[in-house]
């Protein structure tokens, strides 16, 4: 494997309170209960847009996204980079293996948090704000030239399992985000990983 797709949320950082504290933010705001983090972890889902449009039919994603933004930044818990990230990310630029972001976090939250944990100079490219990423997948694979038999995308979710499988290359599903192995399981990965940290071996045996 030459190539990697990287989320981030779930992936390499763990954001989840603040994603959940945001998103209660703006269930305040608009009428609704909070939810505990177990109900959202089991009703969240990816690309969030049809997600809200199911929560709130008829209010503005952009309405909405001011709301959760706030919301994201002032959580008392930060978001924090995942324990295996670092190393795993400084090997696979020491082995040569391109690195590409492609996160539906919105690209200013994204910056910010990259520089501060001093990843950002690692990726070659990085797609942020993407809301659709099973749209997106193929253009990455065209632009930047990416062979599908030797790239993967990694991801906590099942629709990063989607977009990799949408474009032929290995979807490797990681343990340490928002959705359960079960429901990882489900959609049948190539790999599914307890963190990132174990892609190191994985990687190492191919070779």
């Amino acid at each position: 494997m030459n190539a990697l797709l990287l989320d981030w949320s779930g992936t390499l950082v763990d954001d989840f309170t603040p994603t959940v504290y945001a998103s209660n933010e703006v269930f305040k705001a608009y009428g609704l209960e909070p939810w505990s983090h177990d109900e959202f972890r089991e009703k969240f889902y990816l690309p969030y847009p049809k997600f809200y449009e199911e929560v709130l039919p008829n209010v503005p994603l952009a309405e909405l996204e001011v709301v959760f933004r706030k919301a994201f930044v002032e959580c008392p818990k930060p978001v924090t980079l995942l324990e295996h990230s670092m190393e795993f990310l400084t090997w696979a630029q020491g082995q040569g293996i391109r690195l590409i972001i492609l996160t539906s976090m919105d690209s200013a939250n994204f910056e910010e948090q990259a520089k501060r944990f001093g990843v950002w100079e690692m990726f070659e490219a990085v797609y942020s704000g993407v809301l659709n990423k099973c749209e997106t997948i193929p253009e990455i694979l065209e632009k930047h030239d990416l062979e599908p038999t030797k790239t993967g995308f990694v991801g906590d979710m099942e629709h990063d399992l989607h977009a990799a499988q949408s474009v032929g290359i290995q979807s490797i599903a990681v343990l340490t985000g928002y959705d359960s192995v079960q429901c990882l399981a489900a959609e049948d990965p190539s790999l599914i990983l307890n963190h990132i940290g174990k892609l190191r071996a994985v990687i190492e045996a191919c070779r």
